[in-house]
């Protein structure tokens, strides 16, 4: 589910940035009976505000400042925002698809209101003013991007809560069914701590808090990386755990950082610290002893030591 919330956000983001070299296009046509058709893009609507031609000064009245402003240019700007915030950010963060509403809806707007672009010029004698292939470029973009912006909204991920099960395997049985593992379980925990317990030594281990390492002690030598995962060739598996992805993450321990480095790659994500947000897919991610690492859902709960 998170990938395919973090894909439809990706598409979203891709339409929009159509709009930043739609800026440059023609977006109107104003037909002259002396001058025959000219074409004029956004950028060139936004010059003429900022910098008015001095052979043919002109003052702009409140309707067409809010029209190049409100309607032509902060679309652009909201496309960039929306782009970058879709391409780098979680698969459940909704802002781009709220940025592709609001730019969707500019556009309709400005749909209906083009005879306010006339007077930039103030051209006398024009016959008539519409639209270039420009602006239903950027409306068609646009309202596909609202479109997967509120597809995004219902298959936005959430937690789901850990189901109780009788069937989970205690340690000692991981312990005899995983001997071929490249890393193996230490020592049961005696006792496990409280979660928000407070870590005086940076050992390099995680600690099973729940799941089928309940109780478990996973060490990773400093330096050292293991792949997490439901497969058997992951070096710590989870076999049968369907919140765990089959290449789940991978993570390495740095003493003298006095940290847990992690890359996810799952669809499901990893959480941390009861966060609902899944840590960012397919970057380094620096992750403090103490801290709370879920592989899915609560069900496969670590504490990084």
């Amino acid at each position: 589910m998170d990938r395919s919330a973090k894909g439809i956000r990706i598409a979203g983001a891709l339409l929009l940035f159509v709009n930043l070299a739609v800026f440059f296009l023609p977006m109107t046509k104003i037909v002259h009976t002396n001058y025959g058709t000219k074409e004029f893009s956004a950028f060139q609507y936004l010059q003429n505000v900022i910098h008015p031609d001095s052979a043919n000064p002109h003052v702009f009245g409140v309707s067409v400042m809010f029209v190049v402003w409100g309607l032509l240019v902060l679309p652009v700007i909201l496309s960039l925002a929306a782009g970058i915030i879709g391409l780098v950010g979680s698969a459940k963060q909704i802002l781009s698809g709220i940025f592709s509403l609001v730019i969707a809806g500019a556009y309709i707007t400005l749909f209906f209101v083009i005879d306010s672009l006339a007077p930039i010029w103030n051209i006398s004698g024009e016959t008539a003013v519409s639209w270039g292939y420009a602006f239903f470029i950027s409306l068609s973009v646009s309202i596909a991007a609202a479109v997967l912006g509120i597809v995004s909204f219902f298959v936005r991920p959430r937690r789901k809560k850990p189901v109780t099960s009788d069937v989970i395997p205690k340690v000692q049985e991981i312990k005899n069914e995983q001997q071929n593992m490249r890393y193996n379980i230490v020592s049961p925990a005696e006792k496990t701590g409280d979660e928000n317990m407070k870590i005086e030594t940076v050992r390099g281990v995680l600690v099973g808090l729940a799941g089928i390492y309940k109780g478990a002690e996973i060490p990773i030598q400093d330096g050292e990386t293991i792949r997490i995962g439901r497969t058997a060739d992951n070096d710590l598996v989870f076999e049968n755990q369907q919140k765990v992805s089959r290449k789940h993450c991978v993570i390495s321990f740095h003493r003298d950082k006095e940290c847990f480095k992690i890359v996810d790659t799952s669809s499901n994500g990893s959480f941390t610290n009861g966060s609902q947000e899944c840590l960012p897919q397919n970057m380094e991610i620096c992750l403090k002893p103490g801290t709370i690492l879920d592989f899915g859902s609560e069900e496969n709960r670590f504490r990084l030591e």
